[in-house]
């Protein structure tokens, strides 16, 4: 299984005098953050929204704990084929010109989605940090190929 852009689009917009604030990822302007609202609830490793400008946008095909010879890496650890799957990301990630700090977005496919703690930590431990886009995690019944457990994909704000 190779590692796949999907598509990339121009994006264009202002967000003077909409009530947006900047967001940041480890301190660089990557676009609007706008879910502050208390009428959310707390965002714990995620946050609700991001709107990504100025610039292009890259949307990164969901990646799995597959290496290159497409064996399974992680066996049955949710932890191991997370941090695989993310290595994975980072990889897409470079192939565009990008890096953590431009992820505006991530969805998240896995048979155990009530288990966000060991997936968040597994996160955290590949990026180096603890800053998150916008996110939504989905249960699944099944992935493409058996014996996975997780499948993450992402949308980048490409620099420059």
């Amino acid at each position: 299984m190779g590692l796949s852009v999907i598509d990339v689009v121009v994006l264009s917009g202002d967000s003077a005098g909409s009530g947006r604030t900047p967001a940041t990822i480890n301190g660089d302007y990557c676009g609007t953050s706008i879910d502050q609202s208390p009428e959310l609830h707390p965002a714990p490793g995620f946050s609700h929204i991001t709107v990504a400008e100025p610039g292009r946008v890259a949307y990164i095909a969901g990646q799995v704990a597959l290496a290159p010879d497409f064996s399974l890496v992680g066996g049955d650890d949710l932890g191991a084929q997370t941090r695989a799957a993310m290595r994975n990301v980072e990889t897409a990630l470079k192939a565009v010109g990008a890096g953590w700090e431009d992820v505006v977005r991530r969805t998240i496919y896995t048979l155990h989605p009530t288990q966000y703690e060991v997936i968040t930590a597994a996160i955290e431990e590949v990026q180096g940090s603890t800053d998150h886009p916008a996110q939504t995690i989905l249960g699944v019944t099944g992935l493409a190929v058996p014996g996975l457990l997780i499948e993450i994909e992402v949308t980048v704000r490409l620099p420059g």
